[in-house]
């Protein structure tokens, strides 16, 4: 019985470390991804800047087109950014947390302001 007992702990002992050391790399994963949706939302972001200055220049149809296609690459991935791991990590930080909080505004108020748009025919210059 003393054998089939200690063989038990040892199976266990080995099941909880294989549990944690499974979780160490999940959340290093998680690390990963949330790094790699922040830079997309950075390239995004610096592509509907662009956008919005060639539309400046150049008011088509095409350039809104293209504006409006950055502009909804950023709200989703803006969407993206708005649950799990990144709420988790702005709630740390009450300076994060409002920078969150004002970019997500604005995006949402931009939002409304593209729908509109979209529902107006594009004057011509």
């Amino acid at each position: 019985m003393i054998c089939v007992g200690v063989a038990l702990i040892i199976a266990t002992a080995y099941i909880f470390a294989n549990l944690r050391d499974r979780q160490q790399l999940i959340r290093q994963s998680v690390r990963e991804d949330a790094m790699w949706a922040v830079f997309q939302t950075h390239r995004e972001a610096s592509r509907l800047v662009d956008a919005i200055l060639v539309s400046k220049i150049d008011p088509s149809d095409e350039a809104f087109k293209k504006v409006n296609l950055s502009f909804d690459l950023v709200y989703s991935r803006i969407s993206l950014l708005d649950g799990g791991f990144f709420t988790e990590k702005f709630n740390e930080s009450a300076e994060l947390q409002l920078d969150a909080q004002s970019l997500q505004f604005n995006i949402r108020e931009m939002a409304t302001k593209f729908d509109a748009l979209q529902k107006k025919p594009i004057k011509k210059f």
